[in-house]
């Protein structure tokens, strides 16, 4: 299953890699292979995106299957690859090769060498061609304007406040998340997700058109410092962080992963009540962790699921979970056998909590 989908290019402007989110190095896609992530890879010659080869395929199929499904394609420049070894699909200079993933390895792939291959000049045989060989998404990508624009509007939704960059983000989606997907293929609301590592949320583009990243205490020069004021305010002007008047159903100063189900007023307001289900996912503080001794009993000091919060209207959904409250709960952990530790003792108690929230704000007649 190809989880997530998107919705971020539906007013792209063509052009050769338009319609396709980049993989910025070997690195990154490395990390979607041994993550045995669901995904489909372009590998785009380094010469080849002036080719007219290249330029038909990817108006002719690419462009038109993103838009009609709104399928996630991802590329990488074959420069980037130059001098790999073991990597597990094929790539040249002189031509594009489409992978599929499933489970981090490859199931298929296909390129645009031959422009008579029906592969290349029919759009309904490349259409049909993937849809034999994916599952399409579930949840889609929209960007920073896409999200304000729903909540100028009436219809209910549900966003995923998500970063590329976040290790229990990435946990949750290749755990629980992903699991209710496939427990449930069937009766679910269409939902979105915003990568807040984008540009515009947690980075800023220079008069030079260089990207600066914000630091995580806003140290560093003058465009990280801007970077980390807009990532603030964005927390802020969407009810991540919380506020005991204003928005008591966010944590701390703003987490990731969270998903919040939204009962738009229809004049934008983006906190406070129109918020009435929500969850913030492995963001526990913990007590008692001795990095000196070969374990430790540790406790959870602090969660997004307190006493306090769950009687909030908008926890309402986890009335039915035998463990909601968080907060006291102790393990014996050995961080050396489980370096993973802080996701995995609490795993059983958050994913019941998880299950619940999606039930309710994306599950139908179940």
């Amino acid at each position: 299953m190809m989880l997530f989908g998107t919705k971020e290019f539906d007013s792209a402007e063509l052009a050769p890699d338009s319609n396709m989110r980049k993989i910025e190095d070997v690195e990154t896609l490395k990390k979607k292979i041994e993550g045995k992530d669901n995904f489909v890879l372009l590998a785009v010659g380094s010469s080849h995106w002036t080719c007219s080869c290249w330029q038909g395929f990817h108006t002719r199929n690419i462009v038109p299957f993103q838009k009609q499904y709104g399928f996630l394609f991802h590329y990488i420049d074959t420069s980037l690859l130059q001098g790999e070894k073991g990597l597990p699909f094929k790539f040249g200079d002189s031509y594009a090769n489409l992978v599929i993933f499933k489970d981090g390895k490859v199931a298929y792939q296909q390129n645009d060498a031959s422009e008579k291959s029906d592969f290349v000049s029919s759009y309904s045989y490349f259409r049909d061609w993937m849809l034999n060989r994916v599952m399409l998404p579930r949840v889609y990508y929209i960007n920073k304007e896409q999200l304000s624009a729903k909540y100028d509007s009436t219809q209910e939704f549900t966003i995923y406040f998500s970063r590329l960059s976040c290790g229990d983000c990435q946990y949750l989606e290749r755990g629980a998340y992903k699991q209710w997907y496939l427990d449930h293929p069937n009766n679910v609301e269409e939902s979105y997700v915003i990568d807040m590592d984008a540009v515009g949320i947690s980075k800023v583009v220079d008069p030079e058109g260089n990207i600066w990243t914000r630091t995580w205490d806003g140290s560093g020069n003058e465009y990280q410092q801007q970077a980390y004021a807009q990532y603030m305010k964005f927390k802020e002007d969407y009810g991540l962080s919380y506020d005991e008047e204003a928005n008591p159903v966010g944590f701390s100063s703003g987490v990731v992963p969270t998903i919040y189900h939204i009962n738009p007023d229809g004049h934008g307001t983006k906190k406070g009540d129109v918020i009435d289900m929500a969850g913030a996912f492995y963001n526990e503080s913990w007590s008692g962790f001795d990095r000196e001794a070969p374990t430790s009993t540790v406790t959870v000091s602090d969660s997004f699921f307190d006493e306090a919060r769950l009687g909030l209207e908008a926890l309402s959904y986890a009335e039915d979970v035998e463990t909601k409250n968080l907060v006291g709960l102790s393990f014996t952990v050995d961080p050396v056998a489980d370096p993973d530790w802080r996701h995995s003792v609490l795993e059983p108690y958050e994913t019941p909590l998880l299950n619940a929230l999606l039930d309710h704000a994306v599950g139908q007649g179940f």
